[in-house]
């Protein structure tokens, strides 16, 4: 019910429902004291004691706002209110919301993990085993139809070797780098958990079961393959059988802990078939196979991290500037 009267000076004035504007009042009044207490208790692990100031910041910052849409913007006042109210229901019914989304461990990456899914680099350390080849071996490379050859020798003298596809075979071998510094033709390469999700970032702990994946170019799509193992290691390889493998510690194979990118692996197989568990270990053909009977006969390879693992797979998308190599 409008309700007009004139005031001294004659100017007609207009109180609007005045019952509907108390309403309005208490309904701001109401939905601030409700996100403040809300605030309090998502920040309640954090606040050593209540902090009188922030109840009253959050307080009248909300009734600020909705005193001033309620002004301005009725219509957007009442759907603000409604937003509040649902966003508050949801998290009393465990809704976990962007501030738990946030601090979750499935969403949220360590510092220095390996994580299922991370594009790395294989190489073997200087100090690998003796296996592991001492001159540098030429590995053929095929750039514009013309075969070149590229050899790679470190400071000391040792040859820097990758975990890389021979060029005549799917075998995998321990290869300097190719021509342009490419350190392996394995597009994608990755450790992957055998219980990997796009959607939740997982660190890889010494022990863990994996995967070694790596993608190709297969009829003109970029396919996700493994790397098994054979009398030798294979790549491009699919099926379910002879792809599962164990990280361990060199230095303490009992070892549980995160695997850090550059830090020395052991890698070994679990029996699959007519395959059975062992240990990887470099030969002097540079090849691998897994006849090493221990951890101490192993040979040792670092794992360097090259592009983290995104949510959704996105780091497996073949951008401009990248390769997918067949």
């Amino acid at each position: 019910m409008d309700l007009r009267h004139e005031d001294d000076e004659g100017i007609e004035v207009i109180i609007i429902d005045s019952l509907s504007d108390g309403r309005e009042d208490l309904l701001v009044t109401g939905m601030a004291a409700a996100v403040t207490i809300a605030t309090l208790l998502v920040s309640a692990r954090r606040l050593a004691k209540l902090d009188v100031r922030r109840c009253a910041l959050v307080f009248s910052t909300t009734a600020a706002i909705l005193l001033t849409l309620q002004v301005f913007a009725p219509a957007v006042a009442a759907k603000a209110r409604r937003s509040m109210g649902l966003g508050l229901g949801l998290g009393s019914t465990g809704f976990a919301g962007i501030e738990a989304f946030d601090e979750d461990a499935r969403f949220v990456r360590m510092n220095n993990v390996l994580y299922s899914g991370d594009i790395v680099i294989i190489s073997s350390p200087s100090t690998a085993t003796a296996a592991a080849p001492t001159t540098g071996t030429a590995v053929a490379v095929v750039t514009s139809g013309a075969s070149t050859t590229s050899t790679t020798t470190t400071a000391g003298g040792t040859p820097a070797v990758y975990f890389q596809r021979n060029v005549t075979s799917n075998e995998i071998i321990m290869g300097p780098a190719l021509d342009g510094g490419i350190q392996t033709n394995l597009s994608k390469l990755r450790i992957e958990a055998t219980d990997h999700d796009p959607q939740v970032l997982k660190p890889i702990k010494f022990g863990d079961t994996v995967f070694i994946k790596h993608n190709a170019n297969v009829n003109n799509e970029n396919t996700a393959l493994f790397v098994k193992i054979s009398d030798t290691l294979l790549s491009h390889q699919t099926g379910d059988l002879f792809n599962t493998f164990i990280l361990s510690n060199p230095s303490n194979a009992s070892d549980t802990s995160y695997v850090q990118p550059g830090q020395d692996v052991v890698i070994s197989n679990q029996a699959s078939g007519g395959i059975g568990a062992g240990y990887m270990v470099i030969g002097t053909d540079s090849k691998i196979t897994n006849k090493a009977a221990g951890v101490t006969d192993a040979s040792k390879f670092n794992i360097g991290l090259e592009r983290v693992v995104e949510l959704g797979d996105m780091q497996l998308c073949i951008c401009v500037s990248e390769t997918l190599y067949p």
